[in-house]
């Protein structure tokens, strides 16, 4: 199988930043001004908002089985073997341990639906978790940012919510606007096909651009801090093989198909690094630390989304296919009764 397009070129993209933006950010630090890095969340957030509708979070509730298994292996078992994680492996460290606890707290709203596909999995499925994982994690991240933001400097949370409020309702009002305007415009049959594929091609350009300006700004202090790389990459790789262990126990628990196994399995190892990254930006700022555990965090996760996609797909190609039914013959011994 090859190795999907997206994921390496979402890979090279944000390599390229890191590289281009530390480069300019230490030789040139005052060539990007720090208001652009507001735009860039902004067209971010848009982007990834587009997709949701109230439609799709109906959805999401008709496979209960499905749905209440990823609802409760993203945000009750995981997330939280994610967060002390952070604690026992960041020590010392209270801006990396609030990024990787933000990190790893969210599932992904967008990709892992290409992996999904990719492995074989249950899309449709995973397709109706996105707006009840958004809903989920928008609300749990004020908990989460206020558990951690004792421990970091120049946060107020008395600020926190109306912060949330401009950052969240305002992209999240124009990706509705831009829904609305599109349906309006004739584009009703193929708008949804449209939105899903405005995101794919620009999340990864957008977040490559947010990540380019993060270190060209703060590239002194992130730099300074590459010796933590280790240690994030260590609680990633640990973070992905008890999601791994997690989603299979439990989906084979809760009697799930194969496919639906494997869309659980991508549910609970892809994370929603954009947008996480992009909220603790507006809502803790000056820490480029904790910006840039994220982005290590996030660099880990393609190669692991990778591996299990082929692993899947080679397991499905290699599962024997079921019997054909033999048909019966007649005897020809048979008795025939007027």
């Amino acid at each position: 199988m090859r190795t999907p397009v997206p994921a390496l070129a979402t890979t090279a993209i944000l390599l390229l930043a890191i590289v281009g933006g530390a480069t300019i950010g230490l030789t040139t630090p005052a060539l990007i001004p720090d208001g652009l890095i507001d735009v860039t969340i902004f067209a971010l957030l848009v982007l990834l908002f587009l997709p949701i509708s109230t439609q799709s979070l109906r959805r999401a509730f008709r496979n209960v089985r499905f749905t209440a298994s990823a609802w409760l292996a993203n945000f009750v078992i995981v997330a939280p073997f994610g967060a002390l994680l952070a604690w026992l492996l960041m020590s010392g460290h209270p801006a990396a341990i609030a990024g990787l606890t933000i990190y790893f707290v969210a599932p992904c709203t967008d990709w892992f639906l290409a992996f999904t596909k990719l492995a074989g999995g249950e899309t449709a499925g995973a397709a109706a978790l996105i707006p009840l994982n958004l809903a989920t994690q928008v609300a749990l991240f004020p908990v989460v940012v206020w558990l951690v933001s004792d421990h970091v400097s120049g946060f107020a949370i008395a600020d926190l919510l109306a912060t949330m409020l401009v950052w969240f309702a305002l992209p999240f009002g124009v990706a509705a606007l831009i829904r609305a305007v599109l349906s309006r415009a004739g584009y009703r049959g193929g708008a949804d096909a449209l939105l899903s594929r405005l995101p794919d091609a620009g999340v990864p350009v957008v977040l490559g651009l947010l990540v380019f300006q993060i270190f060209a700004v703060h590239a002194g202090t992130i730099t300074g801090a590459l010796t933590l790389a280790p240690l994030v990459l260590a609680a990633v790789v640990a973070f992905f093989g008890f999601a791994l262990v997690v989603s299979q126990v439990l989906g084979r628990a809760a009697g799930l198909s194969s496919p639906e196994r494997t869309a659980l399995t991508m549910t609970t190892s892809a994370r929603n690094a954009p947008l996480m990254l992009a909220l603790t930006m507006t809502t803790i700022p000056d820490q480029p630390l904790m910006y840039s555990v994220i982005v290590l965090a996030m660099l880990a996760e393609f190669p692991h989304l990778t591996t299990l996609a082929y692993a899947f797909r080679r397991k499905l190609g290699s599962a024997p296919a079921p019997a054909a039914p033999v048909p019966r013959r007649r005897s020809s011994h048979a008795v025939r009764y007027r």
